[in-house]
């Protein structure tokens, strides 16, 4: 990689801690780089063909320090490892992604690989074509041709494509360090993008010429709606059908109409200045996303395809931003502790997250190790959710904005009490809205079934109570006693840790029971 040396602890004046603290928001600077230009280009509104074609870096005061970039201006906080501006690197030709260290080091080369493998990545990333789909015949080993990636027509076919853009690469190393060599293989085509060649004046900025390539490229508008269309449903397009399946007729009408839209919204993405802003609002107004205005052709027979309206499990990341939202606070054991969806060594893995480093790949369908951790997190999150909304004033609240932990809806005779009913149905059509975002009318089936979710709970819960088989506090762990964000003491008044009518474990299974629900892990 191109960095620059320094001694840190000279930088640091001796501090160990900020020496250590100065290398994580490097490394993670370092790491989110290609992120960051997605970023960037979405809130500036620029093409997002400058994947491809940016001349630039992106650079935070930490990696701009490692790199040696210059970049436009000042820092706004030149100790602030979360603002990240463009830079440029002098002697170096960058190419968006194509130059960046972390797409050069997570598809290395080898000197006998000769890039290859990096410019299989391209065709598929950028453009969304399968190399490897080229040939899919057995080659014959008795070939006798002395350059048969060249001669052979068995090999030929895969590398007569691929090799010119692995050629393009030949002024990056496997570590991703930059430098110009003498010459190019004499038994490989000669560096280019299907039957253009990069021109000698070209050859030491060769991945530049190839970003221009392949943004002019139509496959490029197509991949690109393919990969925002799959990250936005969780769903892989719909590929054709090879003929064994027994529905076909229906699968090749699916993909046709699938691949027709498509190829109009590539053609409009480009007209639009392949802005992705643009982009993404016209996939979430799709059929695809919301199943609604079906082409006629396709809607006779909806229910036979697949990919039709959102089907994405939240990744750990998401799920975690969701329940922090939604909450005031994230799912954790203490206000110093890691937040367990998101850190590694507690359910990250578990929910099919990744760490960009060994797991790179993310499990995007469900299994019985993921709804262990949806129930672990209804469950807990109840517990501490709760508490600490009942502890602030009500006007304060996000959960229950309508009712007291004193409220009880039946008298001890188990008589209704009208006013009282009226308000825990009142909160509990507060908790379906605010959890999973739908409004529901007054004797809609799903908030009676809550409500006798919670009326069947508090009946158990006060006979164990009465007969001491539960306790009147809640567990430690519920109990709300001081400030979460602060640690500062409540006062008394605003302490949460008995439940003598078992009210407040009723809300806890409401929310519990709302949190499990399939509309709050896939919206």
């Amino acid at each position: 990689m191109w960095m620059t040396s320094g001694n840190a602890v000279d930088f640091a004046d001796g501090d160990l801690g900020l020496v250590h603290r100065a290398r994580a928001f490097s490394n993670d600077a370092v790491a989110r780089e290609p992120l960051k230009l997605v970023e960037y280009l979405v809130m500036n509104d620029r093409p997002f063909t400058e994947i491809l074609t940016a001349d630039y870096i992106m650079v935070s005061p930490y990696s701009a320090l490692i790199y040696g970039a210059q970049i436009d201006g000042d820092w706004v906080d030149p100790f602030n490892p979360y603002e990240f501006k463009p830079g440029r690197v002098a002697g170096i030709p960058h190419a968006g992604l194509l130059t960046s260290p972390m797409f050069l080091n997570r598809f290395p080369t080898t000197e006998t690989n000769r890039n290859r493998h990096r410019a299989k990545i391209v065709y598929d990333f950028f453009l969304g074509v399968d190399i490897l789909k080229f040939a899919q015949r057995p080659i014959d080993p008795t070939s006798t041709e002395h350059v048969p990636t060249m001669r052979d027509p068995q090999c030929n076919v895969c590398h007569n494509v691929i090799d010119p853009v692995a050629g393009a690469f030949q002024n990056w190393d496997t570590a991703g360090t930059y430098f110009v060599p003498e010459g190019w293989y004499g038994d490989m085509i000669p560096p280019g993008f299907g039957y253009d060649k990069v021109p000698l004046e070209n050859r030491p900025n060769g991945l530049q010429w190839l970003g221009t390539q392949l943004t002019n490229d139509p496959r490029f508008d197509l991949a690109m709606v393919r990969l925002i269309y799959r990250g936005l449903t969780g769903d892989e397009p719909i590929e054709p059908p090879k003929g064994n399946e027994a529905n076909f007729s229906a699968l090749e009408q699916a993909y046709k109409v699938q691949h027709r839209y498509f190829e109009k919204t590539a053609k409009a993405f480009r007209l639009n200045g392949h802005k992705l802003k643009w982009l993404i609002r016209w996939l979430v107004q799709s059929p695809y996303y919301r199943i609604e205005n079906i082409e006629p052709d396709m809607a006779s027979e909806a229910d036979n395809y697949e990919g039709l309206g959102l089907s994405l499990l939240l990744t750990p990341e998401q799920l975690n931003r969701k329940v922090t939202a939604l909450f005031g606070r994230p799912w954790r054991s203490s206000v110093g502790a890691p937040d367990y969806l998101t850190s590694t060594s507690n359910y990250l893995f578990f929910y099919g997250g990744i760490d960009s480093d060994d797991v790179v790949k993310r499990i995007r369908e469900p299994s019985g190790i993921i709804a262990s951790v949806q129930q672990r997190m209804a469950i807990e999150g109840a517990c501490l959710f709760v508490t600490e909304d009942f502890s602030k004033a009500i006007d304060d609240r996000t959960l229950f904005p309508h009712v007291e932990s004193s409220f009880i809806p039946e008298d001890e005779n188990g008589y209704a009490i009208g006013e009282v009913q009226t308000k825990v149905m009142d909160n509990i059509k507060h908790l379906h809205e605010h959890i999973l975002g739908e409004t529901l009318e007054d004797g809609d089936e799903e908030l009676e079934a809550t409500y006798n979710l919670f009326i069947e709970i508090m009946r158990a819960g006060k006979v164990l109570v009465e007969a001491g088989l539960e306790p009147v506090a809640l567990p430690e762990q519920c109990q709300k006693t001081s400030d979460y964000w602060t640690g500062e003491p409540l006062p008394a008044e605003r302490h949460v840790t008995t439940d003598e009518n078992y009210m407040i474990r009723s809300w806890m299974s409401v929310v519990t029971y709302l949190m499990l629900d399939n509309r709050f892990v896939y919206p």
